[in-house]
């Protein structure tokens, strides 16, 4: 379905998780999807999170994140940021605009296991990511590991997240 992204007249995400028939898929919670939209408003005031932790990854763009923790920082495409909310934080999140106006991304979010659900908040950046060479394709390594690669960025539930560049020709994904 589509909601809004920081008010009414703000752009649109497509949220794949959850819907009427599924909840979860493992430990993932909710998917979003947004763009591409050229001059793209996104600007989430900060709101609360907690026993959860997003995965921000872009295709293009750029995106400011601050919260309550005292982290500033941006994601481009081919980065991720990984936000741990644990007991508590408070976040923003807003397209800066200089990279053009055109806007595209995805936002997981997981569910923390109760091991990491009370743990202090904590963020992460990651400018680069393992890629995995596919025959004629290149998958990029988000979370987890795939491959003999494995991501940076923390886990706290076993689960992949990968981007796949097929390109022609043949390729077979393990």
């Amino acid at each position: 379905k589509e909601v809004p992204l920081g008010g009414e007249d703000a752009m649109r995400v497509r949220r794949t998780l959850p819907n009427l028939k599924r909840s979860f898929v493992g430990a993932w919670c909710f998917v979003d999807h947004y763009g591409p939209d050229e001059g793209a408003c996104m600007d989430v005031p900060p709101h609360p999170h907690t026993g959860l932790q997003t995965v921000s990854w872009l295709f293009s763009g750029e995106i400011e994140h601050r919260d309550s923790g005292g982290v500033h920082a941006m994601v481009r495409p081919g980065q991720v940021n990984l936000m741990t909310a644990g007991r508590g934080v408070v976040h923003s999140e807003e397209a800066t605009g200089s990279y053009g106006g055109r806007l595209q991304g995805v936002q997981l979010w997981v569910a923390q296991p109760n091991q990491t659900r009370a743990t202090d908040p904590a963020f992460e950046h990651h400018a680069e990511l393992p890629q995995v060479e596919l025959g004629q394709s290149v998958a990029t390594v988000i979370t987890g590991s795939f491959g003999s690669d494995v991501s940076p960025a923390r886990q706290d539930w076993p689960a992949v997240c990968i981007q796949g560049a097929v390109r022609p020709g043949r390729t077979v994904w393990p």
